[in-house]
């Protein structure tokens, strides 16, 4: 990776934003099993059991693409459009650590 961003520092974020992905996830799954203490309203429940289901699925999409950033730093291919090989702008990377792909291939995709 061509860009001047402190590894370090990112891993730490990553770690940071994948450690509060996991409590919410477990949070919800305790929601789910009704083992969270003062929500014993089943309707409140049953009508926002859509929106929180939609809600994990994003965090576990993107815990997933947190992995995978992880993965890019140890094969030291973090950075790097997984689309055309050329290093992703150091703002991209900074605003999304987990991006894939430069904004280039972001626009072609689009």
């Amino acid at each position: 990776m061509s860009t001047k961003l402190d590894l370090k520092k990112v891993r730490s974020q990553l770690m940071a934003g994948r450690k509060e992905l996991l409590a919410k996830l477990e949070e919800k799954d305790r929601d789910a099993r009704g083992e969270n203490p003062g929500r014993g309203d089943l309707a409140y429940d049953y009508t926002n059991r859509d929106r929180v289901t939609a809600l994990r699925s994003v965090e576990e999409q993107t815990l997933e693409q947190i992995d995978a950033a992880l993965e890019r730093l140890d094969a030291g291919t973090y950075g790097i459009c997984s689309h055309c090989g050329k290093p992703i702008n150091e703002e991209r990377m900074e605003a999304l650590p987990y991006a894939t792909l430069c904004m280039e291939c972001t626009n072609q995709q689009a």
